[in-house]
């Protein structure tokens, strides 16, 4: 409460502001804070909320954003991160999904891409190796089979060729040597 000058009545302070005993007048309550009618000191707004200008109660930072104690502004969780409503913080992708800049969740990589935990994009599965939908790792291509870059599975080599684990092409058998499909 504040005392007004022509007089010794008291009268609240509005909301989003505040004033110690005996002050003349009443102070904006920071950025990043709050308060009702008639108070002393102003809240800081937590983790997940802001408040850009003194007001009665913080906001929840929307879908995809996040704010430190005390802030003006929610900002974007980074590309591999999210955050949805009911959580304070941004949550990172897990291995095998990828977000982008102020996304509310991950999506799988698609067959014959990974990704790492945390990561914004999907990388294509080397030559050799194969994925499928939402893999954190590429998958090695057995003996007897091959795979180009990008690939959801592993092909098996023809009669008369052969390969050995994580190959990027079959090749044929050496003379005096055979094989069949897929050995």
């Amino acid at each position: 409460t504040f005392i007004t000058s022509g007089d010794m009545d008291c009268m609240p302070c509005p909301a989003g502001t505040r004033s110690s005993s005996r002050s003349a007048e009443c102070e904006v309550c920071p950025i990043g804070s709050w308060s009702s009618e008639g108070q002393s000191s102003c809240v800081t707004c937590q983790r997940g909320y802001f408040t850009p200008e003194p007001k009665v109660s913080c906001l929840h930072c929307p879908d995809g954003k996040w704010s430190l104690d005390g802030s003006g502004e929610c900002k974007d969780c980074p590309g591999g991160w999210w955050r949805s409503s009911g959580l304070t913080s941004c949550l990172m992708c897990a291995a095998g999904a990828r977000s982008a800049n102020g996304s509310s969740g991950c999506t799988d990589c698609p067959a014959g891409r990974f990704s790492d935990a945390g990561s914004p994009v999907c990388e294509e599965c080397p030559a050799g190796t194969w994925s499928r939908p939402g893999f954190g790792r590429c998958k090695n291509c057995p003996p007897g089979s091959q795979s180009a870059p990008g690939s959801s599975e592993c092909s098996l080599c023809d009669a008369g060729s052969h390969s050995l684990l994580n190959s990027v092409g079959c090749a044929p058998c050496a003379s005096g040597t055979r094989s069949g499909v897929g050995w």
